[in-house]
């Protein structure tokens, strides 16, 4: 889901930047040489790298960002391409990069806690009109100062001009793909589990992750703090 969200990201992102939703009068494009438009994203995890792969494809300049530089290597290597900057979140030129950015996607992700703040509401000054900010983060309170929930129907709001999405359950946009990539995700351990669930949950570390409860007892490390 969290890779869906970050390709969903793009999508939306495009969308909103076309002129009639007051958005700049820009699309992600190749074509006849034209400007390449930058899309910053913050998090270089799977709903990141998702949407930098996708964003790259559809003809973006990306700047990726994130804390962790095991995860940036990893990401060059993944996204090979010329117009890809990996970059840490302690080293990078906030100003610069806000004010060159058309689409900037938040897409921190830390467990079960609430994300970490990367944009506050002053920095929304460095942000040229008619750009567009997604939250793909919003599900575990946002990452983006100025983010509050909005649903399918009523997607985005404006601020100082600047088009935020921030639409919870991102995937409920494409049910029949999202439900088609969840069935195919968790088939191999329903196949486990039809072995019998102690067999499964011993041979399988993952799953047994993912065991909440056992015999009565709340054993979920995450959910119990």
């Amino acid at each position: 889901m969290s890779s869906l969200a970050g390709q969903i990201s793009i999508v939306v992102g495009n969308y909103f930047l076309l002129k009639p939703l007051d958005g700049k009068g820009v699309i992600g494009s190749n074509l006849n040489n034209t400007k390449l438009r930058t899309a910053t994203i913050y998090g270089a995890g799977v709903a990141g790298l998702s949407a930098a792969k996708m964003a790259i494809a559809q003809g973006f300049k990306v700047n990726l960002i994130d804390i962790n530089e095991h995860k940036l290597n990893s990401a060059k290597g993944i996204l090979n391409s010329n117009n890809a900057s990996v970059m840490l979140y302690q080293s990078y030129n906030l100003e610069e990069i806000l004010k060159s950015s058309d689409l900037i996607i938040g897409a921190v992700h830390q467990g079960s806690k609430k994300a970490s703040m990367i944009l506050t509401n002053s920095d929304l000054d460095l942000i040229e009109k008619g750009s567009v900010l997604i939250d793909i983060a919003i599900d575990q309170g946002g990452c983006f100062a100025s983010s509050k929930p909005t649903t399918h129907d009523h997607p985005t709001y404006s601020i100082n001009g600047i088009t935020h999405y921030c639409v919870t359950n991102m995937p409920g946009a494409v049910p029949l793909t999202a439900s088609e990539a969840l069935n195919n995700a968790t088939l191999p351990y329903i196949i486990k589990l039809s072995d019998g669930i102690e067999v499964a949950l011993k041979s399988d570390k993952f799953l047994y992750h993912a065991l909440n409860f056992e015999k009565g007892k709340l054993v979920l490390e995450e959910v119990l703090q």
